[in-house]
């Protein structure tokens, strides 16, 4: 085993246990997520995009219900084109790697936060209209790495893309990736 795999290995999960979240289990994720802060809240959930990072935050993401509810604010935090409220999710020494940094900067990889949100500033700063639309989100709870799919509507066209990221042991995005493919009809 090389040592680039070792540090990525968790204790090993009975997969009887193992959850994956699919696109046939998202809409009932979504629905337990919703449930669940209205129940805390004492009626309909109202929290918004950067309350449901802060709670987030700071502590591992225990389940499917956690992951979702943190899909669904990243896409809100872009749609609002906040990116310091996309930015307060990754670590100082995250890893961002994307074939867009790589047209705008020269590199496809991004290494530090500060790094991250010069390139974050450049790639919105390109774009006359953005809108992402979630389609489902996939979660890999023994190694903390979720995907979100998703279509991204940027200056009238529609792709799918895939944010891979990998959260370290207190929530934090230690490692991302973004994918896109080809054009997507409505």
């Amino acid at each position: 085993m090389s040592a680039h795999t070792s540090d990525r290995r968790r204790p090993a999960v009975p997969a009887t246990l193992r959850k994956i979240t699919t696109s046939a289990s998202l809409g009932r994720a979504s629905v337990m997520a919703r449930g669940s802060l209205q129940r805390q809240a004492g009626g309909p959930a109202k929290a918004s995009a950067p309350e449901v990072a802060r709670a987030a935050a700071g502590r591992r993401m225990a389940d499917r219900n956690d992951v979702t509810r943190w899909a669904e604010s990243w896409i809100k935090l872009w749609n609002r084109g906040d990116v310091a409220g996309v930015l307060e999710r990754y670590r100082e020494d995250v890893r961002f790697e994307s074939p867009v940094a790589e047209a705008i900067t020269g590199s496809s990889l991004v290494e530090g936060k500060t790094a991250l949100g010069r390139y974050l500033d450049l790639a919105i700063g390109e774009c006359r209209a953005l809108h992402f639309e979630l389609d489902r989100v996939i979660w890999d709870p023994e190694l903390n790495d979720l995907a979100i799919i998703y279509i991204a509507e940027i200056d009238g066209q529609r792709r799918r893309g895939c944010e891979l990221v990998t959260f370290d042991a207190s929530g934090q995005v230690m490692r991302g990736e973004a994918c896109y493919g080809v054009q997507h009809d409505r």
